[in-house]
């Protein structure tokens, strides 16, 4: 199985609706089982926190759901390899 991790500044914004509209694409393809999304951040301080509202607006109103909890790329760097 394949692992895609985005990562950006703070897991708030980017990537976690670029880890969204991959997840979307794989479902529809049938390719779930074959490659398996996340996304982080590299600031520490937004672990656990909400994402930004104006993503979560923009996402809203083309009918995505963001259900991603932010989370630190320095967290994750023991479950993937570089």
């Amino acid at each position: 199985m394949y692992k895609v991790m985005f990562v950006c500044m703070g897991n708030v914004c980017r990537s976690p609706l670029a880890h969204i509209l991959l997840d979307m694409y794989l479902e529809k393809n049938n390719l779930t089982d074959k490659i398996s999304v996340e996304s982080s951040g590299v600031n520490v301080f937004n672990e656990g926190q909400v994402l930004c509202d104006s993503i979560v607006r923009t996402a809203s109103r083309r009918g995505l759901l963001l259900n991603i909890i932010p989370v630190s790329f320095i967290l994750q760097m023991g479950k993937i390899l570089i």
